[in-house]
């Protein structure tokens, strides 16, 4: 079973569409964590601005909802990011990259379903993901994982092929911060 089967696990359910209208700046969630845990979620904040969050928080954090790849307002560095994918994908796993093309990129075809632990991979290689593990190291934290759901591709004439799921970062504490 995935650590992070939809939003109720993560105590962010409820929350998601508040993050979604929502102006731009990392959110902590408590909601229905045990003890001293809790999430984070983007709103669109550059990585740096997690350095801030992480200082001022007391407690455990048990990983980072990141929220839908595609929307540009959730995450400022979305289109660098679907570039790093992109680009991770043609030179780590062409074949599957190849094939999920010439499928109908749904989110049930077994060419997309097979391609999704190879774009979780890219997404742990982005760029994004590894200033947001920089920050975490400051906390003593580290990025354990990536967790998507609803993995699917859409595939446009004028901006290419973009890939698209609702997208978690792992974390674990790796020392007790300063």
């Amino acid at each position: 079973m995935r650590r992070f089967e939809g939003l109720g696990r993560l105590g962010i359910g409820p929350l998601m569409w508040m993050v979604i209208a929502s102006a731009h700046a990392w959110e902590v969630h408590r909601g229905s964590l045990p003890g001293d845990a809790y999430t984070l979620s983007s709103r669109g904040s550059p990585a740096a601005d997690l350095n801030g969050v992480l200082a001022s928080e007391k407690g455990r954090l048990q990983g980072i909802f990141l929220g839908r790849l595609v929307d540009e307002g959730l995450n400022a560095d979305a289109s660098a990011m679907q570039s790093d994918i992109l680009n991770h994908l043609r030179e780590k796993h062409p074949r599957l990259l190849e094939g999920a093309l010439r499928s109908a990129g749904n989110l049930h075809n077994p060419k997309v379903v097979a391609l999704r632990p190879a774009f979780e991979e890219a997404v742990l290689h982005s760029a994004y993901v590894a200033e947001i593990n920089e920050a975490l190291k400051r906390a003593g934290y580290r990025v354990t994982g990536v967790e998507s759901e609803k993995f699917f591709l859409l595939k446009g004439e004028t901006e290419g092929v973009r890939f698209d799921a609702l997208l978690w970062i792992e974390v674990e504490r790796v020392q007790s911060p300063d």
